[in-house]
C-alpha cells in the first residue's frame, strides 16, 4: 500500500512539528551527516552518509562509489527519503514510562538523480568540501576535481519535494536533565 504523498509530512504530535522553512534549512546546513533510504522490490536500504544542502537548488548532494548497491538503487528507484537528527538532554522521570529525550530532526522526501554533468557535479563536490573544510580554498589548498576524478565517483542530487521538522525541547530547568555521557571516542 502506497502512502498518500500529501500525508507523509503530517505529524501525529502537532506540538512537536516544525514547519518553519528557515529552521529546517538551517538544521540541514549544520547537520554533519544524514541517513538516506531507498527501496527496491519491497526491500529497504539505508545509508548514513555525509551531504550538503544547497538552498539555491533546494537540493541535497552526496557522493559515493560509481559501482555497487547505492548506485544501482539510485538508477532503479528515484524516490528517496532522508533524515537528519540530533539528540538533546535525557529527561528522567519518577516512573519508567515517563523517561524521555529531547531531540530535533528533519525528514526530507525527494527525487534522487545521478549527476552526469561535470560542471554541476564538481560544483556539488566543492559545496561538500566547503561544508566540512570551510578553512580550505580550492586551487590554494587543494587541486579541484578533475574530469577523470569525477568519472571515478557518483554524485547524487536529491531534489526536495517535501520536508518536515520535529522537535522536542523542555525548559532549561527540567529536574534531573542530563546530557548523554558517551561519544564515539569513549566507546571505541
Amino acid at each position: 500500500m502506497d502512502m498518500d504523498k500529501t500525508k507523509r509530512t503530517e505529524l501525529r504530535r502537532k506540538d512537536r512539528a516544525v514547519l518553519d522553512d528557515s529552521w529546517i534549512a538551517a538544521f540541514l546546513r549544520r547537520a554533519p551527516f544524514m541517513t538516506v533510504a531507498f527501496s527496491d522490490d519491497n526491500s529497504p536500504y539505508v545509508y548514513p552518509i555525509t551531504f550538503v544542502y544547497s538552498e539555491p537548488d533546494r537540493a541535497i548532494y552526496f557522493h559515493g562509489t560509481p559501482h555497487g548497491t547505492l548506485r544501482r538503487l539510485a538508477e532503479r528507484n528515484t524516490e528517496v527519503a532522508l533524515t537528519v537528527a540530533e539528540m538533546g538532554r535525557l529527561l528522567p522521570s519518577p516512573i519508567a514510562m515517563g523517561f524521555s529525550v529531547e531531540f530535533s530532526s528533519v525528514v526530507v522526501y525527494g527525487t534522487c538523480t545521478i549527476i552526469t554533468s561535470f560542471d554541476e557535479g564538481s560544483r556539488a563536490l566543492e559545496l561538500m568540501i566547503a561544508k566540512y573544510f570551510p578553512h580550505l580554498t580550492p586551487s590554494e589548498h587543494y587541486r579541484p576535481t578533475t574530469p577523470a576524478e569525477f568519472k571515478a565517483t557518483s554524485v547524487y542530487k536529491v531534489a526536495i519535494e517535501d520536508w518536515v521538522g520535529k522537535r522536542k525541547r523542555e525548559s532549561d530547568d527540567f529536574p534531573g536533565a542530563i546530557t548523554y555521557p558517551y561519544n564515539d571516542n569513549e566507546t571505541s
